[in-house]
């Protein structure tokens, strides 16, 4: 277990009103950030959990990222998230990258407020931080929200080296934005990384009809063919799961990804039940939840059993692509089945969808081969290496954590 990554629901108000977001209009109005005692035991278990793998001896054998998510951790009180921010110490020694959810729709003055105390904290204790800004597209189109949004991400950007955008796909996205104004936007603005989340819930599910996830299918696939041309680093999460992709579509090969994958990425709610993640489809990851269907999950102080669940989980979604007509020959299954479809297949899978892919998905993954291996030509026409290869000259060789600044 190389790569570790833990998303931890610990703020679920937020300003935004992104229709493809995992919280409901109820869970965003009313939420609050995690309670301390709480966020200091879901840690606490997560320490003794990872301590317990005797595959990890010491932080160079652990790349670990601890995502808080997924509300606006800007808006409460200076103090409060000052006391919330200083329980991650009881990671440091597995030196993680934490990445902290805003909609960054705040004050610009209490924004630098509280940006400031993180940067502080993260200096003095060398722990790496970094925001994802959750962009609410409906707000996006005002002009003034337009102005609050280039200035507060400036200047997050400006301080911590390095931004991540997080995008809640649904209908409003393709109703109110383009690809190309948003191609321009992250260009502008320089932002590097860019998470397209597709999580839709059952409480959801009636905004993501049909013809709705054909219209997301269509936009994505736009932005990606759309980016080939620019000089601004920025890719889906899975891009990286394309280029090593496999054309292997044997039952143990496949029964491997999937247990790698559910075993390396953790979701812990708010009300603190731990469940697997699939790598996101088009995010970093996409739950096994209640809200999508699936009951089964743990208490975060039954931490020792998550293997158990990862296997129960990895074989059921094993047996329903094997059962799927559509997937036995797709020349990207391998990508699939590690790309969090499965934990959202019973809510998008329609008999109405493209004849050759009961979820839509096969158009995005050709697309994203396409971009792959231009970026791969890209790389070895120039004889770029990972080592020496800028961040804004090609899709290979950024490293996030050496331009995250303490």
């Amino acid at each position: 277990m190389k790569d570790f990554k833990v998303f931890i629901e610990t703020m679920t108000f937020c300003q935004g009103n992104c229709q493809g977001c995992f919280f409901s209009k109820e869970e965003r109005v009313s939420g609050t950030l995690m309670d301390t005692n709480n966020f200091n035991e879901v840690l606490s278990n997560l320490n003794l959990y990872l301590k317990s793998k005797n595959n990890i001896k010491s932080k160079k054998d652990l790349d670990l990222t601890v995502v808080l998510g997924q509300g606006d951790h800007l808006s409460v009180d200076k103090e409060q998230l000052k006391s919330f921010m200083s329980q991650l110490l009881i990671l440091k020694e597995f030196n993680p990258l934490v990445i902290f959810t805003t909609s960054a729709l705040i004050k610009h003055h209490d924004l630098v407020d509280k940006v400031e105390m993180i940067r502080e904290f993260s200096r003095e204790n060398s722990i790496r931080i970094v925001p994802a800004v959750v962009l609410d597209i409906k707000k996006f189109k005002h002009e003034g929200f337009t102005l609050k949004y280039q200035e507060n991400l400036s200047f997050l950007r400006e301080s911590f080296g390095i931004l991540d955008l997080v995008i809640n796909l649904g209908k409003d996205t393709v109703e109110n934005l383009s690809p190309v104004h948003f191609v321009d936007f992250i260009n502008n603005n320089k932002i590097r990384h860019i998470e397209f989340n597709f999580v839709p819930t059952i409480q959801t599910l009636q905004l993501f009809e049909t013809q709705t996830w054909v219209a997301i299918i269509d936009w994505l696939s736009n932005v990606a063919k759309l980016k080939k041309g620019t000089k601004i680093f920025h890719e889906y999460n899975f891009m990286q799961k394309m280029k090593s992709r496999v054309e292997d579509n044997s039952f143990k090969y496949l029964m491997s990804l999937i247990k790698e994958s559910l075993t390396s990425h953790m979701y812990i709610d708010s009300q603190l039940n731990l469940t697997p993640a699939g790598f996101g489809f088009v995010g970093n990851a996409v739950p096994y939840h209640q809200k999508n269907g699936h009951q089964k999950n743990i208490s975060i102080r039954d931490m020792k059993s998550y293997e158990e669940l990862v296997d129960l989980y990895a074989k059921s979604a094993l047996k329903r692509y094997m059962m799927d007509k559509n997937c036995s020959d797709c020349e990207f299954l391998s990508v699939c089945v590690d790309s969090g479809v499965d934990p959202i297949r019973q809510l998008v899978s329609k008999d109405d969808m493209a004849v050759d892919c009961s979820v839509n998905a096969r158009k995005l993954f050709s697309v994203m081969k396409q971009s792959a291996e231009v970026a791969s030509q890209k790389a070895v026409s120039e004889n770029i290496t990972n080592k020496d290869v800028s961040a804004e000259d090609s899709f290979y060789g950024f490293d996030e954590k050496t331009d995250i600044k303490y």
